[in-house]
């Protein structure tokens, strides 16, 4: 797999595609972080955009590290492309050595219930459950 980081100066080159297979996976996760402030946090450098290709499947990967009094945690805010479960292997290990790299003590994302099976078998569980509605 190959991977791409896309600096901030070369974001507004690659956001219009990025920020489509985001969305989309988004509408299928139920998230509401805009895109529009997901592509600011990254243009600030507080997020990194990361491109993963293997032949003819890449994803869109955006990761960020949060810092509390306990820990540092590693995020998985949004990924999406075509082929995602035929790189699942590299795409899980690539996010978890940004982890590592950052000094984080946890790593986690959210989305749809199918994560937490995809992602079993790399030891990630389930932590807890995120329940809203829009007011």
């Amino acid at each position: 797999m190959k991977v791409i980081k896309v600096n901030p100066e070369q974001l507004e080159q690659a956001w219009p595609h990025a920020s489509k297979w985001i969305e989309k996976a988004n509408l299928r996760g139920n998230s509401n972080y805009p895109l529009s402030d997901m592509g600011l946090s990254i243009a600030q450098g507080k997020k990194i955009l990361l491109r993963c290709v293997d032949g003819n499947s890449f994803v869109w990967l955006v990761l960020g590290c949060v810092e509390n009094s306990a820990n540092r945690t590693a995020i998985v805010y949004a990924i999406g492309g075509k082929g995602l479960m035929s790189m699942i292997d590299d795409v899980v290990a690539l996010c978890e050595a940004y982890a590592v790299s950052n000094g984080c003590e946890y790593i986690t994302g959210s989305g749809r219930s199918g994560w937490v099976r995809a992602l079993a078998k790399y030891g990630w569980n389930e932590l807890g459950r995120t329940c809203g509605r829009r007011l």
